[in-house]
């Protein structure tokens, strides 16, 4: 019975599978059926689509391209194909991601827009369109269906439209006639339309009162009476008329010759007028001038006829075309024979050509001339005439030729003569008198001072000539000396006295002054001579003398012709304790200061030497003074008389013992430094100021294979092997230390027998005794080796860092192979599983309760797993990428902010930055480490990234406004900020990082854009 049961519910079983493959077969039909509709209907809408004007693109919710039309394709220049792989950015650069998000919901919640922008074609130019973008679902999806236009023409319409505009309105601004344009009302008054700028500032009202108000409400009523009824006139007749009119203005009345045209409407009433008025004012006044004109001109004429003066007129060609009699008289030839010629045309000689380059310089600048022009006279002598030149000007100002006034100054000239010769006589003789001159007139000013005078007071004639002693007078008592120049006017009686003159520097100096009256010929005071003498060397030379012998420190003595004392200063007498008369008389071998008689006859010798020979000389004497032995200079200088001969000899004896132990000290101070630099391993070189070799050691001639003297008085870097630019660099750097007074060390290099060899310089200045740079010593070292080995580890380091980019290079490119195959392999396989347990679902879960739990937790684990193959393939390498820089940091970005606690904020350029792949990765992961620092150890609010580019290379910024930190005490434990530096290196570029604690930080990233041919060179 149990089997037969088992049986029959195994029929009962096959049956129901029976009835549902039947089932599932029907519905496989009925799906084919659906699915062949649906192709029919897609490939109608396709046709459809393809055969209208606008490219169509169809965009699901990521604003990626799910289709596009033909004529998409022909106006982008891209494949169906590679349109397809292609978002919404790529063909409006505008649309970045975060523009489409917000733009996508304005879409779905009005349900269609249209849109102008522009899009770009494949060969890189762009072109305006007209986007007419509808939202709609479909499947469960969302879909944006954009119809784009070509609006190029449209464009190009408007745009001539528009300059057609603004050339009308630059006419209209700037015509200088008074354009306007009124309105006819229907109640026959009239609007104004418009009026250009220089009626609005004939009118003198604000544009603002003007425009779209009545005439006859913002004119002003003298106007309004005087227009209104031309305006009537030509709205009733609808024909054009001119009038000349006079109006009021508030700049004064101006005539204005106007006319009106009438403009029809469709009905042909006259619904609007043109008015064009031009202001006959200045044409008026020039007409009004040129009466005036000839008025003065035949004024002109008479008054010169009647003058005794020379009037000539010359046009712009220096032509002659009017003159008075006076000229015909002057020249001794008939006017007719001098009108319409030159001046140089009168006299072919060239007496005149000054002449006329004159008139021509006043014709051409308009600037006035003065001339004195010799003409001969009837006789053999010669008129001097002075002739004054003015430009003659139009009624507009312009210059239309020249007008000459001449005078005969002949008489005047004569006695100018006189006096000057007079005059040149008395110069001749002050002028280089070494006294001081000066000639006051009567009411005491200065009418001259010669070159002592104007010495002593340190002034220009200019300031002294004009002023009286109480202005100009702070060399003397000014009350003293005006009171002195008054009692010789008053009396006519000569002062003498010797006083005190003060220079301009303040020091005083005795003169002997002598005041004296000059006559007139009727023998009045006519003015008054002043000279002093000075006589101050005189009078201070022997106070001098005592004050400087007195105080002197050094022994001073004066000596006869026999050698003996005239006089001895308080420092002999001190020195050897006798006092100053015991020298008096006596000789030195009669003093005897020291037994040594052979030193005394030296010092007798030397003062007999200095009388006949009439030349110093100099020597050494040892004398035992109160403080022991010292060592003296003695000077011999002869004294000689006004007639040079020699009357005494001034002995000067300086101590210089100092001097020679200081000397002795140097010596030996030679002699260490010696011993040292010949026994330095080093080279060790002297330079003079002139950069000259004064000394080189034994090291140095051994290294040059130079003997000294070849070496020394050669300039510096002249040695074996050496370049030019190797001793221009070495000269360079000692006048460096010769002009700053400062040590410097600096290297040279250059090779020898085919090896290099480098050298550390240490240069060090040397001073004399008054501090000044007198030579350079400098210390050559031998750092050949060392050189060697730092460039050993620059080619390690470079070795090191090369290795380093090939690794992060193959990591990148493992990290991209992976994600694509998970991408490819892996999420194919979870997809394929994943519908594979939908249809399981489908198929059995209905009847199966238990079983369709089961499987939708299937679903449920396999969509988690395909978002964690999603995210492990993102953060192996973001697909982002591709898409260039800016969207993957758009992304990273978007990312960041996620979290909501820090705020995330960037800046890219508009236009797409293009860069290389291996540098577009490097940035990315330098911003994700960047940000990934951030979040463990920052606590930031802020975060701001910028992009740009300056020329060949891309920079890079994040900053925020964090907890900061000190980048010298982490320099060597944090490996984020070496992994991001050698990123940067590695791509020839730099980094840098500014932060303190509390004040945020900042990364700073400059990275070229493109690999110059330099760079592997």
């Amino acid at each position: 019975m149990n089997e037969s049961a088992r049986d029959a519910e195994t029929d009962t079983i096959l049956r129901e599978l029976k009835r549902e493959n039947a089932e599932l077969r029907e519905e496989r039909k009925n799906l084919q059926r659906l699915v062949t509709e649906h192709n029919e209907l897609l490939h109608l809408t396709s046709f459809v689509l393809n055969r209208v004007r606008e490219a169509a693109y169809l965009l699901d919710e990521t604003g990626r391209l799910v289709y596009v039309s033909e004529e998409a394709c022909r106006t982008l220049g891209y494949s169906n194909a590679e349109l397809l792989r292609m978002s919404v950015a790529d063909i409006d650069p505008e649309w970045t991601l975060p523009v489409w998000t917000q733009e996508w919901s304005v879409l779905r919640a009005h349900g269609s827009r249209i849109i102008e922008t522009t899009h770009l074609r494949k060969d890189g130019s762009s072109f305006p369109v007209q986007v007419n973008a509808s939202h709609f679902e479909y499947g469960g999806k969302e879909y944006n269906l954009a119809l784009a236009r070509d609006v190029t023409e449209r464009e190009r319409a408007k745009h001539a439209l528009r300059e057609s505009e603004q050339r009308y309105r630059q006419v209209f601004d700037n015509v200088s006639d008074v354009l306007y344009l009124l309105e006819v009302t229907p109640e026959g008054r009239f609007r104004i339309l418009e009026m250009n700028p220089i009626g609005v500032q004939s009118l003198g009202i604000p544009r603002a009162e003007l425009i779209g108000k009545l005439f006859d409400e913002a004119v002003p009523k003298e106007i309004t009476n005087v227009l209104l009824g031309k305006f009537q006139q030509c709205a009733q007749s609808g024909e054009a008329f001119d009038d000349q009119r006079t109006l009021e203005l508030p700049t004064g009345p101006h005539h204005y010759r106007s006319t009106l045209i009438p403009v029809h409407d469709e009905s042909g009433r006259v619904h609007r007028i043109v008015g064009i008025a031009h202001d006959m004012t200045a044409h008026h006044r020039t007409e009004s001038l040129l009466t005036i004109q000839l008025e003065l001109e035949a004024q002109f004429r008479r008054l010169a006829e009647s003058t005794l003066d020379v009037i000539c007129r010359y046009d712009r060609q220096c032509r002659l075309v009017y003159a008075n009699s006076g000229l015909s008289t002057t020249l001794r030839k008939p006017l007719h024979e001098l009108l319409g010629k030159t001046p140089i045309e009168h006299e072919p000689d060239g007496r005149y050509a000054q002449y006329q380059a004159l008139l021509a310089d006043v014709i051409e600048t308009g600037t006035e001339h003065q001339i004195e022009v010799m003409v001969p006279d009837s006789g053999n002598g010669t008129r001097h005439h002075h002739v004054r030149l003015l430009p003659e000007r139009g009624l507009q100002d312009e210059i239309v030729g020249a007008l000459a006034l001449g005078l005969d100054i002949t008489a005047r000239k004569e006695a100018e003569l006189r006096l000057y010769a007079s005059e040149q006589a008395f110069r001749a003789v002050v002028e280089h008198s070494p006294d001081y001159i000066a000639r006051y007139d009567l009411s005491y000013r200065r009418i001259y001072a010669n070159p002592a005078l104007l010495s002593l007071m340190r002034l220009p004639a200019s300031d002294v000539l004009g002023t009286t002693p109480a202005e100009r007078g702070s060399f003397v008592d000014a009350a003293r000396y005006m009171q002195q120049l008054q009692h010789v006017v008053e009396t006519g009686m000569e002062v003498t006295e010797e006083l005190p003159l003060r220079d301009a520097s303040g020091r005083i100096r005795w003169g002997h002054m002598r005041i004296v009256p000059e006559f007139a010929p009727d023998g009045t005071v006519a003015s008054v001579l002043a000279i002093s003498r000075d006589i101050d060397d005189l009078k201070r030379s022997e106070q001098l003398f005592r004050t400087l012998t007195e105080n002197f420190p050094d022994f001073i003595a004066r000596f006869d012709c026999e050698s003996r004392h005239l006089y001895a200063n308080p420092a002999i007498a001190r020195a050897f304790g006798a006092p100053q008369e015991a020298f008096i008389g006596k000789t030195p071998q009669e003093l005897a200061p020291t037994a040594d008689a052979e030193q005394n006859g030296r010092l007798e010798e030397a003062v007999r030497r200095a009388f006949v020979e009439g030349q110093p000389n100099t020597h050494e004497a040892c004398w035992l003074t109160a403080n022991g032995p010292r060592i003296f200079e003695v000077r011999h200088v002869p004294e000689k008389d006004a007639e040079g001969r020699v009357v005494s000899v001034l002995g000067i004896a300086h101590d210089v013992t100092r001097l020679r132990d200081i000397e002795l000290a140097l010596r030996d101070s030679e002699l260490a430094f010696r011993t040292l630099a010949e026994n330095a391993p080093d080279p060790i070189i002297r330079y003079d100021r002139d950069c000259l070799r004064t000394y080189v050691n034994p090291e140095f001639e051994r290294i040059s294979g130079m003997e000294a003297p070849k070496l020394l008085g050669k300039q510096a870097g002249q040695v074996p092997a050496a370049t030019a630019e190797v001793a221009r660099l070495t000269r360079a750097k000692l006048k460096g230390v010769m002009e700053s007074g400062v040590a410097a060390k600096f290297e040279l290099a250059w090779t020898k027998h085919g090896k290099s060899q480098c050298w550390n310089v240490h240069a060090v200045p040397e001073y004399n005794a008054d501090g000044v740079v007198q030579s350079v010593l400098t210390i050559w070292r031998d750092i050949s080796e060392r050189k060697e080995a730092e460039q050993r580890l620059y080619e390690s380091y470079d070795l090191l860092r090369e290795l380093t980019s090939r690794r992060e290079t193959a990591r990148e490119e493992e990290r991209k192979r992976i994600a694509r195959e998970m991408h490819d392999e892996l999420g194919q396989h979870l997809t394929a599983l994943r519908m594979g347990a939908s249809t399981l679902r489908l198929r059995f879960g209905h009847d199966n309760p238990a079983l369709g739990e089961h499987v939708q937790k299937i679903l449920l684990l396999a969509d988690k797993t395909i978002q964690v193959v999603r995210n492990v393939v993102t953060s192996l390498r973001p697909a982002v990428l591709d898409a260039g820089i800016a969207a993957a940091l758009e992304w990273l970005a978007d990312e960041f902010s996620q979290n909501g606690e820090t705020i995330c904020r960037l800046r890219v350029p508009e236009e797409s930055l293009e860069l290389a792949e291996d540098r577009a990765i490097a940035l990315f992961r330098i911003v994700q480490e960047a940000l990934t620092n951030i979040t463990r150890h920052a606590e930031a609010k802020e975060v701001f990234i910028t992009l740009e580019q300056k020329g060949n290379d891309c920079l890079l910024e994040v900053r925020d406004d964090g907890r900061g930190f000190d980048p010298v005490a982490i320099r060597n434990k944090s490996f984020g900020l070496a992994g991001m530096k050698e990123r940067v290196l590695m791509l020839g570029g730099a980094l840098d990082v500014v932060s303190s604690p509390g004040n945020g930080t900042l990364i700073k990233v400059r990275v070229p854009v493109s690999v110059r041919e330099e760079d592997f060179s």
